[in-house]
Order: C-alpha cells, then structure tokens, then sequence
C-alpha cells in the first residue's frame, strides 16, 4: 500500500521554516522506523 504525506501552508516566498522542516523530518522519521517509509521525493509545483 502506497500513501503520499502533503505539506500544505499557506502560498509565500519564503522556504520552510526550520520548524517545519524538523516535524516534516520526524513523521519521516518515525515512518522509517515503523518499515512504512522506504522512499522520500518532492512533488513539481504546477
């Protein structure tokens, strides 16, 4: 079974906070510790 994790904020022109960028790395994380993550990509902005 597949799943795809979307981060949404609102639209800006700054990148992510740090902040962010550290939860986003721990559900990342902890899915690769549970045997559920095994591949990380980015998806194009349209």
């Amino acid at each position: 079974m597949r799943f795809l994790s979307i981060y949404k904020t609102p639209e800006r022109a700054t990148p992510p906070t740090a902040e962010e960028m550290a939860t986003m790395g721990k559900l990342i994380e902890e899915g690769r510790r549970a045997g559920c993550s095994r591949r990380k990509a980015a998806c194009p902005r349209h």
